[in-house]
């Protein structure tokens, strides 16, 4: 792979890593903040709203810090190597993850009665969107384990 995609895709990595830790410490924050002010009725909600955003955050942070890790493999050349394939299983496990809390975002929207339906639909895309690339994975991991095996086989023939 070329060194310049290479250190695109890292300047890219960097800068969503930084927008992540903005939101964590920041953001997310000062949004539940006015949103608690703004409707007091659901101010009982705010540290759920917190806890599960910055947790959602966190996850991304992780699949961002695999991305960079496969992207390290790549440039020695070394994709092959078995801990790509525990790094395309952490990074599954976060798609996966991400499906999960937006499913408890439903039940907490739910049970709370903030339950707008902008925030299910919102919460429903997310889940969706976490299976998908979770299953995404899934296929990439086993594209990956056939051509480690093609490259083990070809390396034996030379």
């Amino acid at each position: 792979m070329q060194k310049a995609i290479i250190l695109a895709t890292r300047g890219t990595i960097v800068f969503f890593m930084a927008l992540a830790f903005l939101g964590q410490i920041v953001i997310i924050p000062f949004l539940a903040t006015e949103t608690a002010q703004t409707y007091p009725e659901f101010a009982h909600l705010k540290v759920f709203g917190i806890v599960g955003c910055i947790a959602i955050v966190l996850c991304v942070q992780v699949a961002l810090m695999c991305m960079w890790r496969l992207l390290t493999l790549v440039s020695h050349e070394a994709i092959f190597d078995p801990r790509a394939f525990a790094i395309v299983n952490v990074l599954t496990g976060t798609f996966f993850a991400v499906a999960v809390l937006a499913v408890g975002s439903q039940v907490v929207l739910a049970v709370g009665g903030a339950g707008h339906p902008s925030l299910l639909l919102f919460a429903t895309v997310t889940f969706f969107g976490g299976i998908g690339l979770g299953l995404l994975m899934l296929v990439m991991k086993e594209l990956l384990r056939k051509a480690a095996t093609f490259a083990r086989d070809l390396e034996e023939v030379i």
